[in-house]
């Protein structure tokens, strides 16, 4: 067996693993795949022109694969060149999933300084939309790693509570996603997608906040910007 044919049976089995160990307590939001794949990105430096092009024809190649959407947000803080891809997840050594793979190793790797893939289950959170529709303009995604002992409870309040508070405050699409492969399963993810550029803070009750937070050991959040010309979505 090779290299490759042994990593892919190595990911299909902790993949598997994973979602056996996890034993959801939310249901998977209806509407989208229950599965979706983060692909965090930063650009080399001297690649930044070279980019745009390749990803483009990476979205035709999935699309043409019947991918149901390539969505791509750039961070609009800190360094150049960030970017975060989400798409439904693909299992690991279909054909078309080892074509994709391929062309993104053979054309787009000479452009990335560095990248990670996280799989990532997706929660029910009111409000959601489904993952086929375009995205809002502006993304605010927040990493939060749980206690050990929390992390269940830690889930239902973001989907139960912070997702909720975000709808109260007019932000129409907030997503929760809980890392199965990539990061440790006390992971969680939430995603809020807004109209507009969120210059002011949103009024959330501090009580309900403090809440979440005596759940959790770490945090990070960064603004990002849907990149509309490099995305897709099926019709």
């Amino acid at each position: 067996m090779t290299v490759a044919a042994m990593t892919r049976l190595r990911l299909r089995r902790i993949v598997a693993l994973a979602i056996l160990l996890i034993a959801p307590t939310l249901q998977a939001q209806d509407g989208g795949p229950e599965y979706v794949d983060l692909r965090f990105v930063t650009v080399a430096s001297d690649q930044q022109t070279e980019w745009a092009p390749l990803l483009r024809k990476r979205r035709d190649v999935v699309q043409e694969q019947g991918m149901a959407f390539f969505h791509v947000f750039q961070r609009l803080r800190g360094p150049l060149g960030v970017y975060l891809i989400v798409t439904p997840h693909t299992p690991v050594g279909t054909p078309a999933s080892e074509r994709a793979n391929t062309y993104w190793l053979e054309d787009l790797q000479k452009t990335v300084a560095s990248q990670s893939l996280i799989t990532a289950i997706n929660y029910t959170g009111p409000p959601t939309n489904s993952w086929s529709h375009p995205a809002e303009p502006f993304m605010l995604a927040r990493r939060f790693t749980a206690a050990a002992d929390q992390s269940n409870s830690y889930g239902q309040w973001l989907a139960g509570e912070l997702s909720p508070a975000y709808r109260d405050a007019g932000v129409d699409d907030a997503r929760t996603l809980r890392a199965v492969v990539g990061w440790g399963p006390g992971t969680w993810i939430h995603l809020t997608f807004m109209d507009s550029w969120p210059g002011k803070r949103l009024g959330l009750d501090q009580s309900m906040l403090n809440r979440g937070a005596a759940m959790v050991v770490g945090e990070e959040y960064y603004l990002y910007s849907f990149r509309e010309h490099l995305s897709y979505t099926a019709d």
